[in-house]
């Protein structure tokens, strides 16, 4: 297993990705082109759900002007 972390503006995520090989030297020479996979995914993922969120439609419930206030159970 690699691990690593990116650094946002609300705080670090951490990354983990699988390494297969048979040794650790192997290991370290495959870490770096395996952990930019892994970053460049949780981006890609990170601005997907950033744009599933933009574009999700709030509709208000109840007058939007006046009476309101009241707590509505379903």
């Amino acid at each position: 297993m690699g691990e690593t972390q990116i650094l946002t503006p609300a705080g670090s995520i951490p990354i983990a990705f699988e390494i297969e090989t048979e040794s650790l030297g192997e290991a370290a020479e495959k870490f770096g082109t395996l952990a930019k996979e892994a970053i460049d995914r949780t981006v890609r993922e990170l601005q997907e759900l950033r744009r599933q969120a933009s574009s999700s439609i709030v509709v208000p419930q109840g007058p939007l002007a006046g009476g309101g206030g009241k707590i509505q159970i379903p």
